[in-house]
């Protein structure tokens, strides 16, 4: 599921090209209600050792309440009343509807985007033996994010995408990601 047009556009080819089934929810689609029902339907579909990524690229915002701060995907029809966007806690709701899947990965290019974690991961250390092998057989929820929880981010990036969309397509389709040739 991806939501901001170029960025969504082209990780959603690459995607396609590695037999990934994409759903598209972009522009005036991307409204709260669209992407929702998008995170909803897919979440109908999933069988239990389905993977699944959600990839957000657009505007986040954040707000202090108290003594705490929120942080909020903008939808399309999204407002400066944060009562009109998609909270990080909503991400996190929809995600538990996507609980079929054995893995999930939230990809998120927006400022505040950070807010999403609610605890430091988990992860074993790389060099521990058999870390990939443990690593998929586990359920897993994982986030990447572009920004910490107090963080803006750069929207023009390389070939016109966003900063971060644009390394990620880059370390992907040239294969600059894979550190480890594993």
């Amino acid at each position: 599921m991806l939501f901001r047009s170029k960025d969504a556009m082209d990780l959603g080819r690459f995607l396609e090209s590695q037999a990934f089934i994409v759903t598209q929810v972009y522009n005036k689609d991307a409204t709260m209600t669209g992407i929702k029902t998008a995170i909803q339907n897919v979440a109908r579909l999933l069988e239990r050792n389905d993977r699944v990524l959600v990839f957000f690229s657009g505007h986040g915002v954040s707000e202090k309440l108290g003594d705490e701060r929120f942080g909020y995907i903008v939808p399309y029809e999204g407002t400066e009343n944060t009562a009109t966007l998609l909270s990080m806690g909503d991400l996190r709701e929809l995600s538990s509807k996507l609980g079929n899947a054995k893995h999930q990965l939230f990809i998120l290019d927006c400022c505040f985007a950070g807010l999403i974690a609610t605890k430091d991961s988990t992860a074993w250390d790389k060099g521990y033996p058999g870390y990939i092998e443990r690593l998929v057989e586990q359920d897993a929820r994982e986030f990447i994010v572009a920004g910490g929880k107090d963080q803006r981010v750069r929207a023009e990036g390389p070939k016109g995408y966003s900063f971060f969309t644009g390394y990620l397509l880059e370390a992907l389709v040239e294969g600059k990601a894979d550190l480890y040739p594993d």
